[in-house]
Parts: C-alpha cells; structure tokens; sequence
C-alpha cells in the first residue's frame, strides 16, 4: 500500500486505504500491548488524513476521518491508565465533531463519531473515578434521543454501545 502511495501520492483512494490499514494495525497492536508502534500507526494516519483536509477542506467523510487517530489515541492513552492524555484526545475529536455538526447537521456519520467520542470519554472519566463523567455520557443520551437523521442500523448500534455502557460497572 506505502508503494502505491509512493507511486501516486495524490491518488485519495490509495490515502484512504492506507490510512484504514493504519488505523487497524495500530488497533492490532494494542490487542498485543504494542502501545509505541500504536501510536506511530495512529500519527502517520493522522498525517494522511490530515493531508486529504487539506486537498478538499469541505468534504465531510475526510474532516470525520480526521477524529479517527484522535479516538484511536484516547484508545491507547486509556489502556496505558493515562486518563488526562486520553481526555486530551477525547476532547479534540469531540469539538471537531461538534463543529462538523454545524457545518454538516444531516451527516450521519458525524452524529455516529460524536454519539461514540462522548460514551468513550464518559468510559475513561468513570474508570478513572471522575465526577464529570456523567457529562458525557448524558451528553450522548442525548445526541441519540434528539437526532432527526434518519439512519436504520447507526441509530440502534450507538443506542446498544451507550446500553452497553450503562450495564458496565
């Protein structure tokens, strides 16, 4: 895949990909405790999408997809009991979402990212026995129970990730 970016660096179907299989690799390598290499996958993906941004500002799947390596770095952060690092991420990807539902009120996708940054930030401050938790976690209740976008499986699958959540202790 690197080869084909090399090839056609400006091609965005090969930058999408690639930037897929770093985000999955890097979400591989956290199943095995690789935190480091997690991270350098998740900042050379934060790099290309970063890059497509800035080819198309106004596209709306590329400007999601930049929260992506942010949600993968809480991810990481999370693991490793670094709660204020993980917060930090949350937090990016959580008002770059909020700004894209301004921009883009009837994107499913961004609703789906904000309903899922909130929960996982909702997670780290409950594990971490932070009182704000609930915040975020009303916060996606309440992104879920006022949407008006019209989505048959995105709308049930945040439902039982936030149903899942509630049944954690």
């Amino acid at each position: 895949m690197r080869k084909a970016v090399a090839i056609d660096p400006k091609n965005t179907v090969n930058l999408k990909a690639l930037s897929n299989r770093l985000g999955w690799l890097a979400d591989a390598l956290v199943t095995t405790q690789d935190f480091d290499e997690a991270v350098e996958h998740r900042n050379a993906e934060q790099q290309i999408v970063d890059s497509l941004v800035a080819t198309d500002p106004r596209n709306v799947e590329y400007q999601v997809r930049q929260t992506w390596p942010q949600i993968g770095l809480g991810k990481i952060a999370e693991k490793r009991g670094q709660t204020d690092l993980a917060m930090k991420h949350y937090s990016v990807a959580i008002r770059k979402l909020e700004r894209l539902t301004v921009a883009f009120p009837e994107d499913f996708s961004v609703l789906e990212y904000r309903i899922r940054a909130n929960i996982l930030m909702a997670r780290t401050l409950r594990t971490a026995n932070r009182a704000n938790w609930r915040t975020y976690r009303d916060q996606a209740s309440a992104l879920i129970a006022n949407t008006r976008i019209s989505n048959d499986k995105g709308l049930p699958r945040m439902s039982a990730m936030l149903a899942k959540f509630d049944g954690e202790k």
